[in-house]
């Protein structure tokens, strides 16, 4: 199913290695990726602004 037709979604925590953070990054802007890429940036863009407005906590 679509992630836009999805009428829930679940949270997992997981802490991942910086290896495996790149190979999502990879994955989610490869050809094996839907081809639609506004929602990938905004989604990139929002998880920078998150880390961001964490350190500046300190946590």
């Amino acid at each position: 199913m679509e992630g836009w037709k999805l009428r829930r979604g679940e949270w997992t925590k997981e802490c991942l290695s910086e290896d495996e953070i790149w190979a999502k990054f990879n994955h989610i802007f490869s050809t094996k990726s839907a081809n639609r890429t506004s929602y990938k940036y905004c989604f990139i863009k929002s998880l920078l602004e998150n880390i961001l407005t964490l350190m500046k906590k300190g946590t």
